[in-house]
């Protein structure tokens, strides 16, 4: 079994794949989408900023691709975007250290354990796991949170 440090690229800490988390945490995405086409999964993640040095160290560390977007409300932001077993791997580095994202890649891991076993044809059952994954992922990002308490009160 692999200890959580053999996941991390040569040279980082502890501390450095906290940060990468925290950036997915607030700027990332993950999701499994059906190919129109044929039917299969795709999985995908990806991380905006407007500033692309992290995103370049990401490129360096996970490989993925950078592309520059335009957007009316920020001007050009970057976007690093990142597939197959180099996502598993940068998605299990940072596992540990994720919160807002944590319930997404677990129900991530958990669809992707099913196309990861060579089938190119999934079973009746593995299809209908895999779309209530597809399914699962989009009611997470909808989720709501309660609102922040005011004054003095603390959160618990």
């Amino acid at each position: 079994r692999m200890k959580q440090r053999d996941l991390w690229p040569s040279g980082w800490s502890e501390t450095e794949m906290a940060y990468f988390a925290g950036l997915f945490d607030g700027d990332g995405y993950v999701g499994i989408q059906v190919d129109s086409r044929d039917g299969n999964f795709l999985y995908a993640a990806h991380v905006t900023n407007t500033d692309p040095r992290p995103l370049v160290r990401l490129r360096e560390l996970f490989g993925g691709g950078i592309c520059p977007e335009h957007r009316k409300q920020y001007g050009c932001i970057w976007k690093w975007t990142i597939y197959g077993r180099r996502l598993d791997r940068f998605l299990a580095a940072i596992a540990p250290y994720l919160i807002i994202k944590k319930d997404q890649v677990d129900v991530f891991f958990r669809a992707r354990q099913l196309t990861c076993r060579g089938a190119q044809r999934h079973s009746s059952e593995s299809r209908r796991v895999l779309m209530a994954a597809v399914l699962g992922l989009k009611e997470l990002k909808r989720q709501k949170f309660p609102e922040l308490p005011t004054g003095g009160e603390s959160v618990k």
